[in-house]
């Protein structure tokens, strides 16, 4: 998979040779059972239709505050789920002030964007100027086959990233994996990510060398004591 910065994709566009671009665009923290359905979506569309490449548009903030996943963690998502170009914008002021219209606009001539699938409640643009439906509108005016995907539920409840951040705060991790779809599992090398309320947990610890070893490892004051591993990377939390 290539990784692409939004000011080279403005600049040069995205290196499809005769490819159009199927995509979809989001922050996707977590990467859940509901992201991937737009992933798988679009990977799906370059398998059935030839001529097309998967494309994902995503976001990255200045930190990791209260995400459930680091951006690492994220990006390995999209490259094992089959992801040929990852495009990243950092949400600044003056991206964050393009109009929904814009912004397709951009995905449309430096993305040759041939097909997007987004999710029911996707908006984009300044102040979230553009809904799902709006977005589907705008494509459909240049020829651009728009899928709105509804978001997956859990017990008749949407899965939302939102959700399954409550859930891991809460201490209801059991929740927030079946939400996500895989366990709990926290990237150790990124500070400022989401953690559940104090106490002892049983884990699975993951080393920078692939060495891994189940423990008990103790949060106090939103610190994680990290166990006995001198160069520890991930914290996979067991049921």
């Amino acid at each position: 998979m290539q990784i692409i910065e939004w000011g080279n994709f403005l600049k040069q566009g995205l290196p499809l040779n005769n490819n159009s671009a199927a995509m979809t665009v989001g922050f996707f923290d977590g990467v859940h059972r509901g992201h991937r359905a737009l992933i798988d979506r679009i990977v799906l569309q370059t398998r059935q239709e030839g001529g097309f490449s998967p494309v994902i548009i995503t976001f990255r903030k200045k930190n990791n505050a209260n995400d459930i996943y680091s951006f690492r963690q994220k990006i390995e998502c999209f490259r094992e789920h089959g992801i040929a170009f990852t495009v990243v914008a950092d949400l600044t002021k003056t991206f964050m002030q393009k109009s929904g219209k814009e912004f397709l606009k951009l995905l449309k001539e430096r993305g040759k964007m041939g097909f997007l699938a987004i999710g029911s409640n996707f908006c984009c643009g300044h102040n979230r100027d553009t809904d799902a439906q709006t977005v589907k509108k705008i494509n459909a005016e240049s020829g651009i086959p728009t899928e709105i995907i509804e978001v997956i539920a859990e017990e008749g409840i949407r899965i939302s990233s939102s959700r399954i951040r409550e859930a891991i705060i809460s201490g209801n991790l059991g929740e927030a994996a079946a939400m996500l779809g895989r366990p709990v599992v926290l990237d150790i090398t990124a500070p400022g990510l989401v953690l559940p309320p104090d106490g002892w947990y049983k884990v699975l610890l993951y080393d920078k060398n692939g060495g891994k070893k189940t423990e008990e490892i103790h949060i106090d004051n939103k610190t994680v004591n990290p166990g006995s591993f001198s160069k520890l990377d991930f914290i996979e939390f067991l049921a």
